[in-house]
């Protein structure tokens, strides 16, 4: 009891020297606590899909005359469909996505400041992501329908059940058929709005194929996590020389990239002959793709999560409500048959 009463006799006779001892050592536990937290709530990233360490995202690079491309997130359009009918003992399922931005409104004209993304039948199965109501396998085979978040169920409707709504997307109806979990910010995945990708490619907008129209985000999901990563690099590249047969002034290659490692993609990174880890993929260069010294990495920055302003405000400079499509494509060979299936078994 005696040193508990000189200490604080001691503290209390140079209060102001007490007084900035007390707030220093509050300061740097609080600014400890804040950096763990946030150095947390990184490395969490894409751990609330389902068997997240299972799925890949699919990046290409090309090379006309000798120069080459900084890798890109943006594939033909038919990559992960063909890797996922030719793979079938190595791919689990696959899908391919475009973001479409805040493009839907209510049968009222009320905005949906909701992230839509269009993908097709098999975007729930391949991205891990639990499906609360619907046949989201049957359904997104089919023009003009959504699925939805819980989230917007909450938001919008109240908790009520939308199956059966419609929303409007430019002078084209969408019936919601299903709902699907919610995910949270620390995701890749931001959409609370699924669209079926014919309704996309059933109107012309989009070239789906292998002669050109890059332009779609695309993952697989392996049925073994643990496969060796120069035999996956080897034949994924098999797939892709079948439909693109290297030429004189131009190839491509194409990499997969663990989606736990995409915690880093809003980086441009250059990567040194030593600066490499082993991850998912090869040796990789501390992002899960195999590449050659000095070649850099460039992947667009995004936005996370529909709320923030600085993304809405983004989406109204490129007018991606009023394009509803960030990087369109016209071709009159696309293929947009009723009932077209992309990425599922028919």
């Amino acid at each position: 009891m005696k040193q508990i009463y000189y200490t604080f006799r001691s503290l209390s006779q140079n209060k102001a020297a007490t007084t900035i001892k007390v707030l220093s050592l509050t300061l740097g536990l609080g600014m400890s606590i804040i950096l763990f937290a946030g150095i947390a709530y990184t490395l969490s990233y894409n751990k609330c899909l389902r068997d997240y360490d299972s799925i890949y995202q699919l990046m290409m690079q090309f090379e006309t005359a000798g120069n080459k491309s900084d890798i890109t997130r943006q594939c033909y359009g038919k990559l992960a469909v063909s890797l996922y009918e030719e793979l079938p003992d190595v791919i689990e399922s696959a899908v391919a996505m475009r973001d479409l931005g805040n493009c839907f409104d209510m049968a009222d004209g009320r905005n949906l400041p909701y992230f839509t993304t269009a993908a097709d039948s098999l975007f729930f199965e391949t991205m891990g992501i639990n499906v609360i109501s619907g046949n989201p396998r049957m359904d997104l085979q089919q023009n003009d329908v959504i699925y939805v978040s819980t989230r917007m169920v909450d938001e919008v409707f109240h908790g009520e059940n939308p199956v059966g709504t419609q929303l409007i997307r430019g002078h084209d109806k969408a019936t919601i058929k299903g709902v699907f979990e919610a995910l949270p910010a620390n995701c890749d995945i931001t959409c609370d709005i699924v669209l079926s990708l014919p309704s996309l490619l059933n109107r012309g907008i989009g070239y789906f194929g292998w002669d050109g129209g890059s332009g779609w985000t695309e993952f697989v999901r392996l049925k073994d996590k643990d496969i060796d990563p120069e035999r996956l690099h080897a034949l994924i590249n098999q797939v892709t020389e079948r439909h693109t047969p290297p030429a004189d002034d131009n190839s491509c290659e194409t990499f997969a990239v663990s989606i736990r490692d995409n915690i880093l993609k809003k980086q441009r990174y250059t990567p040194s002959a030593h600066d490499t880890r082993s991850l998912g993929f090869g040796t990789v260069p501390d992002y899960g793709v195999k590449l050659r010294p000095n070649v850099n990495i460039h992947i667009e920055q995004e936005g996370k999560g529909y709320r923030s302003p600085q993304v809405l405000r983004s989406r109204q400079q490129y007018n991606i409500r009023n394009v509803c499509m960030g990087n369109r494509h016209h071709h009159p060979d696309c293929p947009v048959a009723d009932g077209h299936n992309v990425g599922a078994v028919q």
